[in-house]
């Protein structure tokens, strides 16, 4: 991709996330600005499931990958342990966006397109925060959470650009 189909990506995702609100309450999942978590790598162990759909682009797929008993920390840290784990998330990677962190990008080689307008939709499908304002290196989940990465289009995200 050209510097300014990136840069139209970031504000594209920047604006959409932007829209979305954190939740203050520290028993819900949320996000930490700059990268932040406030003991690195010493949070208490969690249950997670992390899944990965692709129903718009041939293959279509589904990975799910459930982590039982992981240190509490960063999504995009949850993510690799689920590569480690599950064929297809060993396919993954991550762009940095200045202000957002780390975003999934690609996985199982499917990866988003600002001509297509298509991209991984990060979503806590089980708690109240639904889409994330932030990337998965700053999104920490919590117990018992389950993040989906759905493929999807602007449209279908609520972009229509």
């Amino acid at each position: 991709m050209s510097y300014s189909s990136n840069l139209h990506l970031v504000v594209v995702l920047a604006m959409f996330m932007s829209s979305v609100s954190a939740v203050g309450d520290p028993t819900v999942t949320h996000c930490y600005e700059n990268g932040q978590f406030p003991c690195g790598l010493c949070g208490l162990p969690i249950n997670l499931t992390i899944i990965a759909r692709n129903q718009l682009r041939e293959p279509h797929f589904e990975l799910k990958a459930t982590l039982v008993n992981r240190q509490q920390r960063q999504l995009l840290f949850m993510v690799e342990d689920a590569a480690r784990i599950v064929d297809g998330f060993n396919r993954f990677k991550a762009t940095y966006y200045a202000g957002l962190g780390y975003l999934i990008d690609t996985i199982q080689g499917i990866t988003g397109s600002i001509v297509e307008k298509t991209f991984w939709h990060m979503i806590s499908i089980n708690s109240t925060v639904g889409s994330f304002k932030c990337g998965a290196s700053d999104y920490v989940p919590n117990n018992g959470e389950t993040i989906m990465f759905n493929f999807t289009t602007y449209s279908q995200a609520g972009l229509d650009f």
